[in-house]
């Protein structure tokens, strides 16, 4: 989907313009290693742990018996973890969304679903993990929010290959599959949403 990779440059570029404003080189190089790192991991590797996860958590809707009810899925992580919690909504309305604004409050309709399961993100972020930013904040960018800007731009390289499993598993299943029917959104809690798949 054009609008996940455009998020993604986005999220790179203020990263880096971000980065730019603490005048500290060392802090850019290191930056522009960890954005290396993240766009030569191993792709084939991402995809299966993703599929995995994503097929273990539409088992577990199926074994809920609300597959048929639900019209959304949201998968929601913090900005201080890896797991992503995916939660279902019965009825609403839900619009493509790039990121930009929140989902309007009266289009969600009642959550009906959490998953007991989680969506990890660690074989991705932990390129460059939490105690990594946190160093680099401490030691360049002191009380700048810099650990912010650098979670946002990690999820957004998460949600551009978690939209190409997805788009594999819809080509994959039958037309009245959950994936084929429902629009699926992702999110740090107090950030936009985005939508990852669209139908």
């Amino acid at each position: 989907m054009d609008h996940l990779v455009k998020y993604y440059n986005f999220k790179k570029s203020e990263l880096v313009g971000y980065v730019k404003e603490s005048g500290s080189s060392e802090l850019e190089e290191r930056t522009r290693d960890i954005i290396r790192n993240i766009e030569s991991f191993d792709t084939e590797l991402l995809k299966e742990s993703y599929r995995s996860m994503l097929t273990a958590l539409l088992m577990e809707i199926t074994k809920s018996g609300l597959e048929a009810k639900l019209s959304a899925l949201f998968i929601e992580h913090d900005i201080w973890g890896y797991e992503g919690y995916l939660y279902g909504y019965v009825g609403g309305e839900y619009p493509l969304l790039d990121g930009s604004k929140d989902l309007d409050y009266e289009c969600f309709g009642e959550q009906d679903f959490t998953s007991e399961g989680y969506f990890d993100y660690s074989v991705l972020w932990k390129v460059a993990d939490d105690e990594t930013i946190e160093f680099l904040e401490s030691a360049y960018y002191p009380d700048s929010g810099l650990f912010s800007f650098f979670k946002e731009y990690l999820a957004a390289s998460a949600f551009v290959e978690l939209g190409n499993v997805i788009s594999e598993l819809q080509s994959e299943m039958p037309v009245d599959h959950l994936l084929n029917r429902i629009p699926i959104y992702a999110n740090e809690h107090d950030m936009p949403q985005v939508s990852i798949s669209a139908v």
